[in-house]
């Protein structure tokens, strides 16, 4: 499982980097906002983080804007993509024309897979928790840890995994 998941996000990285869309500095520190703190292993793509915040060890975060004094555990996912479940096929080279794939079958972009996710203020979001495409979640929330697969905009709220 953890084998497929990493080759996931390297196709991920690879779109992102073919969109040209991927703003990561390579060798070099990142410019971090006052008394925020990124453990080993952090990803940041296409994101803003507020001050007073920290992403904890091997989390990734794509198109994101994180409010002040967040905590985020390890192995949290945000925004890694979608695919449409009404189409001919789940596939990107049914769908878009720029792909991890490069061949393509359509003319134009039929399917936006990436939107942004933006995190209040003072939230606090669980070890391994999967955050999915356009969710907004509210001031002072709490998503527990392993918590996913949801879309609702939470505030002042806490959300954890049933079962």
């Amino acid at each position: 499982m953890l084998k497929r998941t990493k080759e996931f996000i390297t196709i991920v990285r690879r779109l992102y980097a073919r969109e040209k869309k991927l703003i990561k500095q390579q060798n070099a520190a990142p410019v971090l906002p006052k008394n925020t703190v990124f453990f080993k292993g952090v990803e940041i793509i296409d994101s803003i983080i507020g001050e007073y915040s920290y992403i904890a060890t091997n989390s990734i975060v794509c198109r994101c804007s994180i409010g002040k004094f967040c905590s985020i555990d390890p192995n949290v996912v945000i925004d890694l993509g979608e695919h449409p479940t009404n189409f001919v096929s789940t596939a990107p080279i049914f769908y878009c024309t720029d792909n991890v794939v490069v061949t393509t079958f359509c003319d134009s972009t039929a399917f936006d897979g990436f939107s942004r996710v933006t995190i209040g203020h003072d939230v606090w979001i669980g070890t391994s928790v999967v955050i999915r495409n356009g969710i907004k979640i509210g001031d002072c929330a709490i998503i527990a840890a392993g918590a996913g697969n949801w879309r609702c905009t939470l505030i002042y709220y806490c959300w954890q995994c049933s079962g």
